[in-house]
């Protein structure tokens, strides 16, 4: 299809504003620097019943059935309330 020539002009105006905001934009972003992470903690998790092996203990929800139901508990709430 043919474009009226006052069509063409507009249309041309209009994609060359476009390119000229766009390559600002993508300059603009060449001048981002980001800043390295900084870390504010960490924490060391070690399974309770390997605490107690290397100290050469018995482990305690082995022995205790009420015992090891509640710690289930808390890790399956836990994964819950991270879903």
């Amino acid at each position: 299809p043919k474009l009226q020539p006052d069509n063409a002009r507009k249309r041309v105006e209009e994609l060359k504003a476009r390119l000229h905001a766009r390559t600002q934009e993508l300059e603009a972003m060449l001048n981002v620097a980001s800043n390295p992470p900084v870390v504010a903690g960490c924490a060391l998790i070690l399974p309770q019943g390997l605490v107690d092996e290397l100290q050469h203990k018995k482990p305690a929800f082995e022995e205790d059935r009420e015992q090891r139901r509640a710690v289930e508990l808390i890790a399956m709430n836990a994964i819950q309330f991270i879903k």
